[in-house]
């Protein structure tokens, strides 16, 4: 009965701590797609003509679940992303680094792959 007890708690500790690390990384992606410095890279991809280009009208955007770093105190930060475009005629991948200066994020570089 011990044995099983023992097991029975270690499995419900298991569940908790994978519950928490799911919770914690939903949270973490979804402050990332609420961000200002998100919303800046979006709103430059959809207006950037060399990407439609490549992929024709933007149909949607998604941030990589696994790659992306925001970081800002005050006025000033940076932030990294990488972001996949798909347009009708296909699909780009962004990797985009911005700079918060003065309290305005700027976009410091792109990246566009296929």
């Amino acid at each position: 009965m011990n044995n099983f007890l023992s097991n029975f708690f270690k499995i419900k500790n298991w569940i908790y701590t994978s519950i928490a690390i799911a919770a914690f990384v939903v949270v973490g992606y979804m402050f990332a797609v609420l961000s200002e410095p998100y919303n800046v890279v979006v709103s430059s991809l959809k207006d950037n003509i060399d990407i439609r280009s490549k992929i024709g009208l933007i149909e949607s955007v998604w941030l990589s679940p696994i790659d992306y770093k925001i970081s800002y105190t005050g006025d000033s930060g940076n932030a990294r992303f990488k972001i996949y475009a798909k347009g009708n005629e296909g699909l780009v991948n962004v990797a985009a680094k911005l700079k918060k200066t003065e309290g305005r994020w700027e976009i410091i570089e792109t990246i566009v792959e296929n």
